[in-house]
């Protein structure tokens, strides 16, 4: 998840994000919905999409229950594990 994503990025701090602008551009690619999204301020970043409990799975490669599984695996199509 860490080899193609979207980084939003603020150059001043994580209260950017909630421009309205930023919000609305945020929600865009997170409904496109194809990459990971990142917010990046302050020399530090969270994932905000896929959601964590589905990130931790296809991150650490974990059996996610049965209701997360469909999306673990498509994300897991997308990006395979190295």
């Amino acid at each position: 998840m860490e080899r193609l994503f979207i980084v939003v990025r603020s150059n001043d701090g994580p209260e950017n994000f909630k421009h309205p602008v930023a919000v609305a551009m945020i929600q865009m690619f997170v409904r496109q919905g194809s990459l990971p999204v990142w917010l990046s301020a302050r020399g530090s970043k969270s994932l905000i999409h896929p959601r964590p409990e589905v990130a931790t799975h296809v991150l650490f490669g974990t059996s996610p229950p049965e209701d997360l599984r469909p999306e673990v695996e498509e994300w897991l199509r997308r990006f395979p594990p190295i």
